[in-house]
């Protein structure tokens, strides 16, 4: 197991496998992302290692374990841990080791939002938060709601919203969306293009693509991760 989390390149780091990160790693397998979970307790990782699931026995935040995660190499890392104060100690360290590294962390309180942030978190998520829209939600807009449960929960076919960044080496820079031949494949469909801070929602076939877009798509998830290969 540790020479595969060695010959990892690009992959997500999970700290914290409780009831937040035991849904981050399944949306992670699900969509076919390489990760590694990283947890102290002893139960958690025995069922990690009978599903199979690459992983680390230990203290989320110290060095020597996020490096042994090779999060020098990593593409992102999700602070998941019980405590607001762990999750900023964690990030910080992770920061330390790779700068690059792109940061999801969880907070409990709202002021440790700002705190995370300053720490060089890229995104917060406060669940509480996000708990209460999804209650509003279900009372006001039951039908959206039903919709996008149905695409998270299916196991059958996994449909996601996905974005996807037209890089300098993909086919699809100076295209259109017509041109592109995206619109031709079946399943896929372009609910919006971002272009610097702007969002252009339900696109016109003659919209142009330029490098740094990025694409928001709802399909499947074996159908975008071709899209993603082409756009480079």
């Amino acid at each position: 197991m540790n020479k595969q989390i060695s010959d990892l390149r690009g992959h997500y780091i999970v700290c914290g496998i409780g009831g937040i990160g035991r849904h981050i790693i399944d949306e992670l397998f699900n969509t076919g992302r390489l990760f590694v979970a990283i947890d102290r307790n002893e139960e958690i990782c025995k069922e990690l290692s009978e599903k199979g699931i690459l992983f680390i026995k230990g203290d989320t935040t110290s060095s020597a374990v996020l490096k042994a995660a090779n999060a020098e190499h990593a593409k992102g890392l999700f602070c998941a841990l019980p405590h607001d104060a762990e999750n900023l100690l964690l990030i910080l360290t992770a920061k330390g080791i790779n700068p690059g590294l792109k940061i999801v962390a969880k907070a409990e309180e709202d002021e440790s939002e700002d705190k995370m942030r300053k720490a060089g978190a890229d995104g917060v998520v406060l669940p509480e938060f996000i708990g209460g829209l999804r209650m509003a939600s279900e009372m006001i807009r039951p039908e959206a709601v039903t919709f996008l449960d149905k695409m998270l929960k299916s196991r059958d076919e996994i449909f996601r919203v996905e974005d996807i960044l037209v890089s300098d080496h993909s086919v699809f820079a100076g295209k259109t969306l017509k041109t592109s031949g995206i619109l031709e494949r079946k399943g896929l469909t372009v609910v919006a293009v971002k272009k610097g801070d702007q969002y252009i929602f339900n696109p016109t076939k003659e919209e142009k693509l330029g490098i740094g877009d990025s694409l928001i798509l709802i399909g499947e998830t074996k159908d975008i991760r071709e899209i993603k290969k082409l756009a480079g």
